[in-house]
């Protein structure tokens, strides 16, 4: 059961065959018990001087980059070590979008701004993306030639390669294609 009313939005089960997940307000792991029952591991209190008693909402996105699990809720992001220890946070007032692990690094949308890339323990900017601030981001899918194919709410796909973002609708693109 878990601590909060509310749906359960995010799953992921790491390397080891841990599975974490995001709720309401809480997030975290489920533990076997010695009766064989799972058990919920809340680590959202680790949290609770960065977010002053205000609640965070829902976790969309659960992700594993570098042995860290990262929390994407709207406006807060959360990073767990592999045994569920406090890692990380970060505030967006802007909200944040979609976080995917793309090549040897970790992309996030930092809304109103563009995609930012995890840089030790900073998000920074991602050259040639602030246009992709605006729209909710739901994919960034890493291609085999280094671009990276991105999914959001427009009609249409976008692919970035090498700092220059185009809608998959250019001539350029379908050019490359024939």
């Amino acid at each position: 059961k878990m601590p909060r009313p509310g749906a359960v939005r995010a799953l992921h089960v790491d390397a080891r065959g841990r599975v974490w997940l995001g709720g309401s307000d809480c997030f975290g792991y489920l533990k076997s018990q010695g009766d064989g029952e799972l058990a919920f591991v809340d680590l959202a209190p680790q949290f609770a001087h960065d977010l002053g008693g205000v609640a965070f909402a829902d976790i969309w996105q659960v992700t594993e980059f570098q042995g860290r699990l990262y929390f994407r809720g709207l406006r807060d992001l959360f990073a767990v070590d592999a045994a569920g220890r406090r890692a990380g946070y970060w505030h967006h007032d802007g909200r944040f979008g979609e976080i995917d692990r793309v090549g040897d690094a970790l992309w996030l949308q930092w809304r109103g701004e563009g995609i930012r890339r995890l840089r030790g323990d900073a998000f920074v900017p991602v050259p040639g993306t602030a246009a992709l601030g605006t729209s909710l981001i739901y994919n960034l899918l890493p291609l085999s030639d280094g671009g990276v194919l991105v999914t959001d709410i427009t009609p249409y796909l976008k692919i970035y390669r090498e700092g220059a973002l185009r809608a998959l609708d250019d001539p350029a693109l379908t050019a490359d294609a024939a």
